[in-house]
């Protein structure tokens, strides 16, 4: 049938039993139910019954003399039984030639319960039974996320949220490493990572080798200068930090939980000083081996200038 969610109708033939007391039943009695008395006929009758099952394999069984609305002795032969041409109902004709129509689809409607469940937009679980009552329960009452959205504390549910929580999070543990790491934490460690972290930036530090070996703007970094150690020394005297790092007072402080550090930004800042140090060492170096090399010449001449005093003195 179309449209319908059945799953088979199949015609089943049962034999009748009569008794003396009018009783009839689908399977002999036993020799201790007619003891009273109670003796069975000759008389053996069939019945023809409907049988359908449910998309949920559930079995509803319709007399065919109950669909046909009389009984056995009213219908002692059916001739034919068919599917109509529209497919809603079988057509049962008689042995007197007439067809008689069993709407199937109105029989499944009064035994299938019609309900319907959906989640609306605001993470509402709704659900309307068989008698259109409906009942209503928020999913998010229910099933609790840990991370929260930052704008208004709800709970997170998309990709895109901003997200945060205010417990300690292990990224890349196993369950044993948790265990043992959640009872041995570091004081305020909120952040534990097995593993690499990679972070994506504008920029990076070899804006000081472009500039020191180009004596041109690095394209890196077009805001920054290297300078001598003589103009850093100015700079730190004068503002007590280096050029270059951010300072403790551009700095967001919380007196309960300290300074809010770009981590990011530090790392290449000190990387900046890092490369900066090793230029200064090496001209530095070069000063060194300079001097040393002006030293070990003055060595010679006065080592030259001791042996020819020693000879002047023994001639």
């Amino acid at each position: 049938m179309k449209n319908q969610t059945l799953t088979s109708f199949t015609l089943e033939q049962f034999a009748l039993y009569h008794y003396s007391n009018g009783d009839v039943t689908r399977v002999p009695k036993t020799p201790e139910e007619t003891n009273n008395g109670m003796i069975r006929l000759d008389k053996t009758t069939t019945e023809l019954e409907l049988v359908y099952t449910d998309e949920d394999e559930k079995v509803f069984n319709f007399a065919v003399k109950d669909l046909l609305g009389g009984n056995n002795d009213d219908i002692p032969a059916i001739t034919d039984l068919k599917v109509n041409q529209t497919n809603t109902g079988l057509v049962y004709t008689n042995e007197k030639g007439i067809d008689v129509l069993v709407d199937l689809v109105e029989l499944i409607k009064k035994n299938e319960t019609v309900t319907t469940m959906t989640i609306d937009e605001h993470d509402n679980l709704i659900f309307v039974n068989e008698r259109q009552a409906r009942q209503q329960v928020n999913i998010r009452n229910v099933v609790k996320e840990p991370w929260h959205k930052a704008e208004d504390n709800t709970e997170a549910t998309a990709l895109s949220d901003n997200i945060f929580t205010n417990g300690w999070v292990g990224v890349g543990l196993t369950p044993q490493q948790v265990k043992e790491a959640i009872h041995h934490l570091k004081p305020d460690e909120k952040l534990r990572i097995n593993g690499s972290i990679y972070a994506r930036n504008s920029y990076y530090a070899d804006y000081v080798f472009d500039t020191y070996f180009s004596n041109e703007v690095s394209n890196l970094k077009e805001d920054y200068r290297f300078k001598d150690l003589t103009t850093v020394e100015s700079f730190i005297k004068a503002n007590h930090h280096l050029p270059g790092i951010t300072p403790i007072t551009a700095l967001e402080q919380s007196t309960e939980e300290g300074y809010l550090i770009n981590v990011s930004e530090l790392s290449i800042q000190l990387l900046e000083k890092v490369e900066e140090l090793y230029l200064h060492t090496i001209e530095q170096q070069k000063i060194i081996e300079s001097q040393q090399e002006a030293l070990d010449k003055l060595q010679k001449q006065f080592t030259q200038f001791e042996q020819e005093m020693k000879d002047k003195k023994e001639n």
